[in-house]
């Protein structure tokens, strides 16, 4: 009972507070909410970061969050048409640039022991925990960004939030068929999915013509962001077993860490994009 009301407390309050935040204030190319991802991310990048310390070598963190944050921001001047499209793959490519450069001076020490780990742990915090973002930024050009953003991020927050109750619900006899995350369920996976569709539905219904995308669009959109979004999670879980860790952090009531919570989205922001740019009108 008590897992549930914080995970109702977290819901009532995150939802409002990032959707609002979304299309209340769109200004500059939603300044508000990158603010909030950026914040997001830098914790992320520190969790994800002491997990795959308690197995491999890694560089300091405060490294680690200055390497996942380059790419976010740069996409997010991207936006503003600040940094041109070849600068910009120049830049991205310098942040490896970096990680191999930072190992080029640790080397002078003469102990090469954990070179390979350091840079393949450095590449791979660089990129999990934050690069998703990018995606984030280029909805943000499009003239009905609002309106996507939004539905991108009610798509997750049903899947999430409502496997885990078909799950407790009806998963007590269909969970452990994946090793990676034994409490899942067949039940969850199934009520997150069509969740999710009808969101996608209740949406178009609503906002049709602001979506600009056909009703199978809408339909295909919300199924594969769903499954990309149980994917996203279950990586997750991967990554932390290996560690033997069970939760990414205690930053978020009732569900662990930030990791914890945006997992979903790593995999769930790219499948939907693409999906969505497909089927645009």
């Amino acid at each position: 009972m008590k897992k549930i009301l914080e995970r109702l407390t977290v819901f009532l309050i995150g939802v409002p507070l990032i959707v609002g935040s979304i299309y209340l204030f769109p200004h500059n190319h939603f300044l508000v909410f990158h603010v909030e991802l950026f914040i997001v991310l830098i914790i992320a990048v520190s969790e994800m970061q002491k997990i795959v310390s308690q197995k491999l070598k890694t560089y300091p963190p405060l490294i680690s969050i200055i390497l996942g944050l380059i790419i976010p921001i740069l996409s997010y001047l991207f936006t503003w048409k600040l940094v041109p499209g070849p600068l910009l793959l120049f830049i991205v490519f310098s942040v490896f640039i970096t990680i191999l450069l930072i190992e080029f001076f640790i080397s002078f020490s003469g102990d090469f022991s954990f070179s390979i780990e350091r840079i393949s742990t450095a590449f791979f915090l660089a990129l999990y925990p934050s690069s998703f973002s990018i995606f984030f930024s280029l909805i943000a050009r499009w003239n009905n960004a609002k309106i996507v953003l939004c539905l991108f991020l009610l798509l997750i927050f049903a899947c999430d939030s409502l496997a885990w109750v078909f799950g407790m619900a009806l998963g007590k006899n269909n969970r452990g068929f994946i090793p990676a995350s034994p409490k899942k369920s067949i039940a969850g996976f199934v009520g997150g999915i069509l969740s999710s569709v009808l969101v996608g539905i209740l949406a178009y219904t609503v906002f049709k013509h602001k979506l600009q995308i056909s009703f199978i669009g809408i339909i295909t959109t919300s199924f594969l962001t769903a499954i990309a979004a149980i994917i996203g999670d279950l990586i997750e879980s991967i990554i932390k077993r290996s560690a033997n860790v069970k939760d990414s952090g205690k930053a978020i009531l009732g569900r662990g860490g930030i990791m914890d919570s945006i997992d979903s989205i790593t995999l769930g922001v790219p499948v939907f994009y693409f999906s969505f740019l497909l089927f645009m009108r």
